[in-house]
């Protein structure tokens, strides 16, 4: 057993926390941004501006950019999201860094991002 000589001990035990209090400053997977997406078509119509910004966390998928636009205005939502299954409609498009996206892939913070549609709208 450890002798418990004073004061310098006391300050020590104070510092350091128990193995079970351990809070380990770990990076977060997820992290506030803001985004600029650029909107062409129906999402441009509907919204009446070429660009808007988005306040998400990270990471972000594709499918969450076409989610977020749906809230926003129900036209949107219809253009892009069938009612009946809630899924993102197989002609609606993003381009990342001017590639074509799939609806699971993770978007970076400072990626490009175009919204688009490349089939008329059935909604």
């Amino acid at each position: 057993m450890d002798d418990f000589d004073g004061e310098e001990d006391v300050f020590d035990a104070i510092r350091t926390p128990a193995p079970h209090q351990c809070r380990c400053a770990r990076p977060s997977d997820e992290r506030n941004i803001t985004m600029q997406i650029e909107l062409r078509g129906v999402a441009e119509a509907c919204l009446d501006r070429s660009t808007l910004e988005i306040e998400r966390s990270m990471p972000l998928s594709v499918e969450d950019i076409f989610r977020e636009l749906g809230d926003l205005d129900e036209r949107i939502e219809r253009a892009f999201i069938d009612a009946e299954t809630q899924q993102v409609r197989s002609y609606a498009r993003i381009l990342v860094d001017g590639k074509v996206a799939r609806l699971e892939d993770q978007v970076d913070d400072d990626s490009r991002v175009m919204v688009c549609v490349v089939a008329p709208c059935d909604g």
